[in-house]
Order: structure tokens, then sequence, then C-alpha cells
């Protein structure tokens, strides 16, 4: 089963995602934000070009807020540069994320959809022995 489906969602699109730690819940993240996008599963795409890394720095002293900030900094970078995120490394220290995320630029045909905002309506993130799960609406 993937680590991210769609749920039905009456105005918005909303996702369910899941991953065994930090690293893995960002990169399914990133996942769920190409298939939203695009409309195509990121492990099926073959790209010719290598990618760009932007390094990003954000203050996690709340998980959830650092978590939609993320989303929110990666959706602007999509919007400002027409460039789509397909990985992460992330590694947390003393409640601040070091994120380094892999981008790819002239994919822009590849876009379908518009992602204004990932939003806080009912939102939140659980921690359990079987890793990070959360539940996220965009706005469209």
């Amino acid at each position: 089963m993937s680590p991210f489906r769609l749920v039905d969602h009456t105005a918005d699109i909303a996702v369910e995602i899941w991953g065994k730690d930090e690293h893995d819940f960002f990169n399914e993240t990133i996942r769920a934000l190409f298939f939203l996008l695009t409309d195509q599963k990121l492990e099926n795409m073959h790209f010719s070009k290598s990618p760009r890394r932007k390094r990003l720095k954000l203050d996690f002293s709340s998980f959830d807020e650092g978590y939609i900030d993320f989303i929110n900094r990666i959706i602007g970078f999509v919007d400002m540069y027409a460039i789509l995120a397909v990985g992460a490394n992330v590694i947390m220290r003393n409640k601040k994320a070091f994120i380094t995320v892999n981008f790819l630029e002239g994919y822009s045909s590849h876009i379908k959809r518009e992602i204004k905002a990932a939003t806080r309506h009912n939102f939140r993130v659980v921690r359990n022995d079987n890793g990070i799960k959360t539940r996220i609406t965009f706005d469209i």
C-alpha cells in the first residue's frame, strides 16, 4: 500500500501521509505533493536532468507548525520558480530542521494543478510506534 492516499473533501483536496521517521515522512510528503501537482507518481517518472538543491533551516519548536511551514515553502518554490520537489534529506536537531530539498527545473509542463497552500483545517500530526501520520488539506 502507498504511504499516502487522497481523502474526499468538499472544497479543497486532502491527503493522508505517513512515514516511519521524520526523513521518510518528509519524503512521502514530497511524493504526495508531486502527485497532487502533476497527477503522476514520482516513482513512475524518468528525469534527464540532475536536481537542483535548496537548503532550508526551519524552526520546529512546534512540529506541526514547522511541518506546515515546510510544505508551504515547497509550494512557494513551485509557484515562484516552476520547479518540482523530488526528494529531501532531513536532519532534526534541537527543535530545528535542516532540510536539503532536491528540485527539478524544466518540468513545469508536468504541473496540472495549482496548490495555493497547506491549511490548518483539521490538521494534526500523530506519532506512535509505527511512525508519523497526518491528514492535511490543501487550498487549491
